[in-house]
């Protein structure tokens, strides 16, 4: 997969300023710059200002979607981090070990 920059809330705010303000889209490619300093696409504005009116309530934020479901609850990460603790220096702490640990 390719790397690109991203754009912040911030910025994906100033798109949408900057458009309400009466600025053209070319414009806004000038004036905005991405999270590693190249401007962004009129495509990239164009897909800014679209979310923004099919989502009125939107304010820019990044998605937080996805992920794989975590596999141990809350109280066995803590078992898990106290098990490494205790641990350390005196056993190679792996995945294995943690496992069956020698208690």
């Amino acid at each position: 997969m390719g790397k690109y920059g991203r754009l912040d809330a911030f910025t994906r705010g100033q798109i949408f300023g900057l458009r309400h303000g009466g600025a053209g889209r070319l414009e806004i490619t000038r004036l905005v710059k991405k999270k590693d300093g190249k401007l962004p696409t009129v495509r990239t504005v164009d897909n800014i200002l679209t979310k923004k009116k099919d989502d009125p309530s939107w304010h820019g934020e990044d998605s937080c979607a996805g992920g794989r479901p975590a596999a141990l609850s809350k109280s066995d990460v803590g078992a898990l981090t106290r098990l490494v603790f205790r641990e350390r220096c005196k056993a190679v702490v792996t995945a294995p070990y943690c496992m069956n640990p020698k208690t």
